[in-house]
């Protein structure tokens, strides 16, 4: 019986000790080393399609399906132009609320800022600094009542906000005839993202306790100790991919449609990565703990570049009052080269060194599949559904980099209706649910990521042999969280984005 208990009281202080140490992670997990991160954003390319919802791959007769499914081209009888711009304006902000417990009481002080330890302390037992002279050293730590909601910007212990203003599209199609059949080319440019990605975790924890996959170290058990670095980490990474675009469709008969599209991927990021360290812990047994203020910086600066060549193939079925679209998007390849400079610093000395590299990210086949119907002249609905395959990517990083996660499948839905008042003015809307391809620590899922949710407004306006002017906003929420023992992490992404493009048929 005696050694039942101690197996049962070994086992509860594991676990304790994991509800104590699991800390600030984002869901891009404690802090991955730069490589692929915001490549998966995901965006429009003209107000027309943003304010429908982006369901257009059903959708034929006007320059911006070539970016959504190519076959729609084919219904095109003049030349046509298309160019446009707008803002994207991004906020990320997170929340960290620690449960209490009575393992290692105190240690959440520190990693929450609650408690600022004195540089003479330096060294010295936890029990030595607080618990001198109380009568009771297992006091209870209770979460104070905020009263504040977990997601929203005032409970939030950091902000971070960055935002892109130019232009972002040109698009061009043009009618021709080979071989007494009519075709259409189409051309085009446009920033196919932005690649807004910012991270941040002010409690990086190595060797980590909480975490099997952070290098968790054997628990402690009086007769030896752990010494547990605390960093602050940030990285982010800023900088557009653009998009060339080439296409040519055709109509087999009134009613098939088909296309092909083949696109060159080319950008360059300014990316910065920092890895501070704030101090050190000496774990030893259970509320035995000491820390000290440390100092050594890694930074890394440096540009990556990214290129890759794409190739799509569109089929369309429409009729009188319905419409189907199936844009198969065929296997490609992004290689991103970096060319970094790294610099490592402590009290003693400053080391410079370089780094360049090769990844390459091998994504697989996916596609979209849409519909539309047309009640009447007024009104249209649409349905589109995009598949990413992501989780079977395959990854090739250099200097085997153990930071590197797989992400997971991409299934997005969009839906959009539009309204026409009159011949000069159409009214569109629409809403997507865009789930992200990292999955949060702590998730029940491992399959699939948070998901984004993105609602739109547009409005057309026809000026007849003046052209069409189209608008649209997104306002874009995603909201997620990191579940630990012994915390809670509430992340938010908030997004707005402004699109305005001009459309003319000569």
């Amino acid at each position: 019986m005696k050694h039942r208990f101690r197996n049962i009281h070994s086992i509860s202080i594991i676990i304790l000790g994991i509800m104590v140490f699991s800390v600030l992670l984002r869901a891009q997990n404690r802090g991955n080393n730069l490589a692929f991160q915001g490549f998966g954003n995901y965006s429009e390319y003209s107000a027309a399609a943003l304010g429908f919802g982006g369901a257009i791959s059903s959708v034929s007769g006007v320059v911006d399906v070539l970016h959504y499914n190519p076959a729609g081209l084919s219904d095109i009888s003049e030349l046509q132009l298309s160019f446009g711009g707008g803002s994207v304006l991004r906020q990320w902000t997170e929340n960290q609320v620690y449960n209490p417990n009575r393992l290692f009481v105190t240690l959440p002080f520190y990693l929450e800022r609650l408690y600022i330890p004195n540089p003479a302390d330096n060294g010295k037992r936890d029990n030595l600094i607080f618990f001198d002279g109380l009568e009771d050293s297992l006091y209870m730590v209770a979460r104070p009542d905020t009263g504040l909601e977990p997601y929203s910007d005032k409970a939030a212990d950091w902000k971070k906000t960055d935002k892109s203003v130019g232009p972002n599209n040109i698009s061009i199609a043009y009618p021709i005839r080979i071989a007494g059949k009519k075709m259409v080319i189409a051309a085009a440019w446009n920033k196919r993202l932005d690649f807004f990605d910012y991270d941040r975790n002010q409690t990086y924890l190595d060797p980590h306790f909480g975490y099997t996959e952070y290098n968790m170290p054997t628990r402690v058990d009086g007769t030896d100790s752990v010494q547990v670095y605390w960093s602050d980490f940030e990285r982010q990474r800023s900088g557009s991919l653009h998009e060339f675009r080439g296409a040519l469709a055709t109509a087999l008969n009134e009613i098939l449609k088909i296309g092909f599209s083949a696109a060159y991927l080319t950008g360059e990021t300014e990316d910065l990565q920092s890895l501070n360290r704030i101090g050190w812990f000496r774990l030893y047994d259970e509320n035995r703990f000491a820390f000290s203020y440390d100092t050594l910086s890694v930074s890394t600066t440096g540009t990556s570049h990214f290129s890759g060549i794409k190739t799509e193939i569109g089929i369309q079925l429409v009729y009188d009052a319905f419409s189907m679209g199936l844009n198969l998007k065929m296997p490609f390849t992004v290689t991103r080269k970096s060319d970094y400079t790294i610099k490592t610093a402590d009290t003693a000395s400053v080391n410079t060194s370089t780094l360049e590299g090769t990844d390459k990210f091998n994504i697989p086949f996916s596609y979209t599949i849409g519909v539309n119907f047309r009640p009447n002249e007024s009104f249209m609905f649409a349905l589109d559904f995009d598949l990413n395959l992501y989780s079977k990517a395959e990854w090739e990083i250099a200097h085997n980099d153990t930071t590197q996660r797989d992400w997971v499948d991409q299934k997005i839905l969009k839906f959009g209706v539009q309204y026409l008042p009159s011949d000069l003015v159409a009214l569109r809307a629409g809403y997507r649910s865009i789930p992200q391809v990292f999955v949060p620590d702590g998730a029940a899922f491992r399959d699939r990521g948070p998901e984004a949710r993105a609602w739109t407004l547009g409005i057309g306006f026809n000026f007849a042999q003046f052209g069409t002017f189209n608008i649209a906003w997104e306002y874009r929420l995603l909201k997620y969280h990191d579940q630990y023992f012994s915390n809670t992490n509430y992340c938010k992404e908030v997004t707005h984005n402004i699109l305005i493009s001009y459309h003319y048929k000569f």
